[in-house]
């Protein structure tokens, strides 16, 4: 079996592939997705009251699918307004259905 040589860039080029895909696997992480499209936007207090989650879990998924690239926060008075990243997720769905 030959030796993989990965130069800097494809590694961080797997590690964001990487990031992504664990970001898309899990059902709360895509119902969040699917909650914060409905919105537009959506702050925390807010997703988590729709889900019927604790703040802590939400945040923690949050915080997966916001280093994915797939959403993005603003920062609203004392608020972080979460949401989606379409242009991002329309890049990652053309590479995804090209396999």
């Amino acid at each position: 079996m030959a030796n993989l040589i990965f130069d800097k860039t494809q590694l961080a080029n797997m590690k964001k592939t990487k990031s992504i895909c664990i970001a898309l696997s899990h059902p709360l992480r895509i119902k969040m997705m699917d909650i914060i499209e409905e919105e537009k936007s959506i702050n925390v207090t807010n997703l988590y009251n729709k889900m019927n989650l604790v703040q802590s879990v939400t945040s923690q998924h949050l915080k997966l699918l916001k280093n994915a690239g797939v959403v993005s926060s603003n920062k609203v008075g004392k608020e972080r307004v979460y949401k989606l990243n379409k242009e991002y997720i329309n890049k990652v769905n053309i590479l995804c259905s090209s396999f």
